[in-house]
């Protein structure tokens, strides 16, 4: 009898071959952080000194000289009533302004020829905003040009006081 033919292989599959599986997923993400609370708003202004100065972030200084002072004479009691003639002719609160220096200055009149004592003044403004720190520089260069300056120092108690420059 004849013999069977050997089976055939079995035909090609339409099917492609395995692919690789994916890698895991990573696992979920946290949630961000929640965001700040807003900065607490700023007290009112008040009429009283506050302990320190409010923080600034534009600082100019100026130098004025007072003829009629020393620095023996120019006390804290007149170096207090200095920084109160700044602050109103600045309108700006008087914790904002510090002293830097205080230095006795004489010069010779030429046309008395007479010995003139007096104190140079300096100090500085600290302002949270650059346009009203550019602003109140201008306006107490023009005060203490004016001659502003010099009115509000006396009535300020600076009562030696005979010339601002």
């Amino acid at each position: 009898p004849p013999t069977p033919p050997p089976p055939s292989p079995p035909p090609p599959s339409s099917l492609p071959p395995p692919r690789p599986l994916p890698p895991p997923s990573p696992p979920p993400l946290t949630p961000p952080p929640s965001p700040s609370p807003p900065p607490p708003m700023p007290p009112p202004r008040s009429s009283t000194l506050p302990a320190t100065a409010p923080t600034a972030q534009y600082v100019f200084d100026m130098t004025v000289s007072l003829t009629g002072y020393t620095t023996a004479t120019f006390n804290a009691t007149v170096q207090v009533a200095f920084l109160a003639g700044i602050a109103v002719l600045g309108d700006i609160e008087p914790a904002r302004i510090q002293l830097t220096t205080v230095t006795d200055s004489s010069f010779t009149r030429r046309r008395a020829l007479l010995q003139t004592v007096a104190v140079n003044v300096g100090f500085v403004v600290s302002l949270p905003d650059l346009s009203e720190a550019s602003v109140t520089r201008g306006v107490l260069d023009v005060q203490v040009n004016s001659g502003n300056l010099h009115s509000q120092l006396v009535k300020q108690g600076l009562v030696d006081l005979t010339e601002v420059t």
